[in-house]
């Protein structure tokens, strides 16, 4: 009986040998008996075949555009109040200092002011239950107290060392022998410092004549409220002073007063 048409022979050149259930090479695409089906015994022809992969181009880096970050981000942050990228570090709108961020705040709640002096008219003309015949002329706009405070923060120079939570904020009035008396500097110092402290630091930043020492000088300088004109006690603190907040004035003065006339100066 012939069975030279079943199987097939081994493709090995040192073999030959029919096989009836042959082993088929994929990578050759050859066929094998059981001890030359792998690829290292046949030898197979395609196994050092070099394959090329397709380059991979590199991806683009994005630089962080916080001042002069040298960071370079493949997944930058971006910021959609000033429409800038960041590294990790400089993510955060409070990181970058961003100016957008600051811009839509103070913008919100002049809004929001606004939206709240609208309401009070109307409440106050429904309880006189009367409308006027004519529009009343339009008075000068105030600045309200919450934009006012927004404006120093972004503006204020004092000691970096004092955290955020501790800084008490204020605009600062040089005295009238100054050459910048006219203008109010947006300020912060510790919310724990005495007035008497604050007297050194803000001579000493601004470029005042501190007097306090000298015996001899009849008018020493001193701190007013910009709100009262009353003389701050040197050793309260700011946070304690009566009738004074965060966003108000104060006025650097020399001057032994109890009180200074708030008419002689501009800004306040």
């Amino acid at each position: 009986m012939e069975l030279s048409h079943i199987g097939d022979n081994c493709q090995s050149t040192i073999c030959k040998q029919l096989d009836f259930l042959p082993f088929y090479c994929t990578t050759c695409e050859l066929t094998f008996c059981q001890e030359h089906f792998i690829s290292n015994e046949h030898p197979c022809s395609q196994l050092t075949k070099t394959v090329e992969f397709p380059t991979v181009r590199s991806s683009t880096k994005i630089p962080c555009n916080y001042q002069n970050c040298p960071v370079k981000e493949l997944l930058a942050v971006y910021c959609k109040y000033c429409k800038n990228f960041y590294c990790v570090s400089h993510r955060s709108f409070l990181d970058h200092k961003c100016e957008g961020k600051k811009q839509e705040e103070v913008k919100k709640l002049e809004i929001k002011e606004e939206t709240l002096s609208k309401i009070q008219k109307i409440a106050e003309l429904t309880s006189k239950n009367e409308v006027p015949l004519q529009k009343p002329k339009t008075a000068v706009k105030k600045q309200s107290p919450l934009v006012k405070l927004m404006l120093i923060k972004q503006k204020a120079k004092g000691d970096t060392s004092i955290q955020p939570p501790n800084r008490f904020y204020f605009n600062l009035i040089l005295p009238k022998s100054h050459l910048k008396h006219n203008t109010p500097f947006p300020s912060y110092v510790h919310s724990d410092w005495i007035i008497g402290k604050l007297i050194d630091k803000l001579s000493s930043s601004n470029n005042v004549t501190n007097n306090r020492l000298n015996k001899n000088d009849k008018e020493m300088i001193n701190l007013f409220n910009g709100e009262t004109g009353e003389k701050l006690e040197i050793s309260m603190k700011i946070k304690d002073v009566k009738d004074f907040k965060q966003g108000n004035t104060l006025i650097l003065e020399y001057s032994e007063s109890d009180r200074v006339d708030l008419n002689e100066y501009d800004n306040v």
